[in-house]
């Protein structure tokens, strides 16, 4: 229910590249998020001075690292279930496991496993930190943009970008990858319906997957120290959540107490008022009269049906009921507001018996209709709303029995 307010509100993706000689260039981008939008705010690339960042991204926003070229090492094996099945030493012999960081990216029965010194890394994290950036998850490679796919004009098995070659099967899943300075996209990218520049597709990629956390699996290193930041900032943002929703709780229960103990004294008021009105009127036959048909009339209006037996109604009804269609509430003579000169007034549906459920399928929900209508008592029956509820992942409907 509140897991689109766990998620950070700006986020920023930064992809650094290095090429043989050692120099990097730079690439980011920095997206926001609000309710279930995301937009693109800020584009950049073509920087080579990683202290350009501090013009384009503003200082404490949460940042999202990829990096790709000289220092990253990535080999491909068969695909596993766990870390736990990797063998460090077989795939970088004469190599010590605690002096690198790892990501795996499991592709079919492939499985890409990159490796960058834990010195390297550290260095471009230290930087980023000097320039009053956060950075929370650090990721190598293309790997990342597994993650937005789908949302690029990307159809046939082989994805070019930006020095990337990725070769895909027939299922999409990876195959081989090549790192290569010759290689461009023959066509423009495009995400859904914006153009956006190959060099971008990484960095937007690496902000996408910070943006939806923690509601996505993070395709990223074994970088503990930014995990834990990670996990520490995602956790507050939950605390303040979940307090704001305890505070409207006591809100909304000290409100309802007010009003509550303001209605039952405004009708304890109105009570006794009656009870001496009644007192008066026992000495006049009239008075009695009027108050007899008065009384008459208000039981008409909340629909006082004589000896119509609702429950067996309902029961009947129940009974008609596929399995596939659940009630979640009945009303008989439902209750609603009806304008009436420029006052609201509460007015009953006469003779009318009012079901939401629920539905996967609206078949089921006609097929019960057409059974009610052969009960004799049923004088008609109206669907009066079918909607698919994506959050609930089923159909919620309205149904109204005239009888």
């Amino acid at each position: 229910m509140f897991e689109k307010y766990y998620r950070f509100n700006k986020v920023a993706g930064l992809n650094i590249e290095v090429d043989k000689d050692g120099n990097a260039s730079y690439s980011a981008c920095l997206l926001s998020i609000t309710g279930n939008q995301l937009a693109l705010d800020q584009k950049i690339t073509g920087l080579n001075d990683i202290n350009e960042l501090k013009k384009h991204i503003p200082a404490k926003t949460i940042i999202a690292v990829n990096l790709v070229g000289k220092g990253v090492l990535i080999k491909q094996t068969a695909s596993i279930t766990s870390e736990d099945e990797l063998n460090f030493a077989s795939i970088l012999p004469n190599a010590q496991e605690r002096d690198f960081y790892t990501q795996l990216f499991n592709s079919g029965d492939k499985l890409f496993v990159s490796f960058i010194r834990q010195q390297e890394a550290d260095k471009w994290i230290a930087q980023l930190k000097n320039l009053d950036f956060i950075p929370v998850v650090f990721s190598l490679g293309p790997f990342v943009i597994g993650q937005v796919i789908n949302q690029l004009n990307i159809y046939g098995q082989e994805i070019v970008f930006d020095n990337h070659v990725i070769q895909r099967d027939e299922q999409l899943n990876w195959i081989t990858y090549q790192y290569s300075l010759s290689a461009s996209s023959a066509y423009p990218f495009k995400l859904e319906n914006e153009q956006i520049d190959e060099a971008l597709l990484l960095p937007y990629a690496a902000a996408f997957q910070l943006a939806l956390y923690p509601n996505i699996d993070l395709i990223r290193a074994n970088h503990v120290t930014l995990s834990d930041q990670l996990q520490k900032r995602s956790d507050g943002i939950k605390l303040k959540v979940q307090s704001a929703t305890v505070l409207v709780c006591f809100f909304v229960l000290l409100l309802g107490n007010f009003l509550l103990f303001s209605y039952y004294n405004s009708a304890n008021l109105k009570l006794a008022g009656q009870v001496g009105q009644s007192v008066k009127l026992a000495n006049n036959a009239e008075s009695l009269a009027d108050s007899l048909k008065a009384k008459q009339q208000l039981l008409a209006a909340i629909g006082w049906e004589g000896k119509v037996d609702k429950s067996i109604m309902i029961d009947q009804i129940a009974q008609l009921l596929p399995a596939e269609v659940n009630w979640q509430q009945v009303a008989v003579d439902p209750l609603g507001p009806n304008p009436d000169h420029g006052v609201s007034q509460d007015v009953f549906a006469s003779r009318q018996i009012r079901i939401n459920g629920t539905s996967a399928r609206i078949i089921p929900v006609n097929e019960w209709i057409a059974r009610l209508k052969t009960k004799s008592w049923v004088k008609n029956v109206q669907l009066q709303s079918y909607y698919f509820n994506n959050e609930l992942n089923t159909g919620q409907f309205v149904v109204a029995i005239n009888y």
